[in-house]
């Protein structure tokens, strides 16, 4: 295996609300990693914000609150930046297909249940063929579970978060961390 395959994408979202039918995605991050050799590709993460103007989908009031508890400045900036989200979606498409690898790419999120909803679910509404499969999808958690660590959020503790929580690509970075280090 040479330095440039990356067969493994780790993704995070922040988002309005817990359910993908109706809440918006704020920010979404991926970044291209190995987990065999534990290589990141770092000349090329995807990190966008998507405007929250998507038709059907709103705030959830107990999301909203629970930014208001956050850092303000973290949701003032992806706010800031936020884009035309079929185009981000569209470049996340992109970005997707040009990862080098020559196995299928495994998706990995914290949770899985809760990012694929939401990544795949703005694919549809943009009528965006989501390149991943469902059945190349890695939930974190499990992973480290998988690997002997029966208690992952106590084992998770001795890692160091660097980086700004709730800003997806600082997320994104520590589950590599995480998901290498298991």
């Amino acid at each position: 295996m040479t330095n440039l395959v990356y067969p493994d994408i780790m993704f995070d979202c922040e988002t309005t609300g817990i359910d993908p039918s109706h809440s918006w995605m704020l920010q979404a991050a991926a970044v291209r990693f190995n987990v065999e050799t534990g290589e990141v590709d770092a000349d090329d993460m995807f990190c966008r914000s998507l405007a929250p103007n998507v038709p059907n989908r709103f705030w959830d009031e107990s999301t909203r609150q629970w930014w208001g508890r956050q850092k303000p400045e973290i949701l003032e900036a992806i706010l800031a930046r936020s884009e035309d989200p079929a185009l981000v979606m569209q470049d996340l498409f992109n970005w997707i297909a040009k990862t080098p690898t020559n196995r299928p790419i495994r998706f990995w999120a914290k949770p899985i249940s809760f990012d694929w909803g939401f990544m795949d679910s703005y694919f549809r509404q943009f009528m965006i063929q989501n390149p991943l499969r469902y059945y190349n999808a890695v939930d974190v958690r499990s992973y480290i579970t998988g690997r002997g660590h029966t208690e992952p959020l106590e084992w998770e503790q001795q890692f160091e978060f660097v980086g700004e929580a709730h800003n997806a690509i600082f997320d994104v970075l520590h589950q590599i961390k995480l998901v290498t280090n298991a």
